[in-house]
């Protein structure tokens, strides 16, 4: 079994062209149960309020989802980087900047019609249940079956759904 900590935060973490997290990203990847592989207090909530803090002042933007009998290779293709070309419409592509004036004159800001990501792969946070999201916000920690994986973790860069060929 593998435990992902996924990025949750609204929106993307941008850095120019390159967009390094998106909400529902994967983050780090362990395998569960393995030695040397707790998590710490700033990437499990659950340990954050066993040191003594409150559950409101968790500094993170992560999420930890135990997904049962997910192997360690299939979790670890979750990291995976790659590209994808813009499409007109295409929500991944919504951050580029605008045009701006500058000195008074217009400025034409052109993206690259080429986005690289991070992360190719993505979990669907917003395809939780209710009762999943609750538990999420409250500790910080989520078990999921295989099929729910699948069903929840999409390519980015060809929109295709996880299967059991792997990612």
């Amino acid at each position: 079994m593998a435990e992902v900590l996924v990025f949750t935060a609204p929106g993307n973490l941008n850095v120019g062209e390159y967009v390094p997290y998106r909400r529902g990203d994967v983050v780090v990847v362990k395998e569960d149960g393995a030695p040397g592989t707790v998590w710490g207090k700033r990437e499990d909530k659950r340990a954050w309020v066993a040191a003594g803090n409150s559950p409101e002042s968790f500094p993170s933007d992560t999420v930890i989802i135990k997904f049962d009998d997910l192997n360690l290779a299939a979790a670890l293709a979750l990291m995976e980087a790659g590209t994808r070309a813009a499409v007109p419409g295409d929500p991944e592509f919504d951050d580029l900047p605008a045009p701006r004036t500058v000195r008074g004159e217009l400025e034409v800001i052109v993206p690259d019609p080429v986005r690289t990501f991070k992360r190719v792969w993505n979990i669907d946070l917003d395809g939780l249940n209710n009762n999943q999201l609750n538990e999420l916000n409250d500790i910080g920690y989520l078990e999921l079956v295989p099929a729910r994986f699948r069903q929840l973790t999409r390519n980015k860069a060809t929109g295709e759904n996880y299967d059991d060929r792997g990612p």
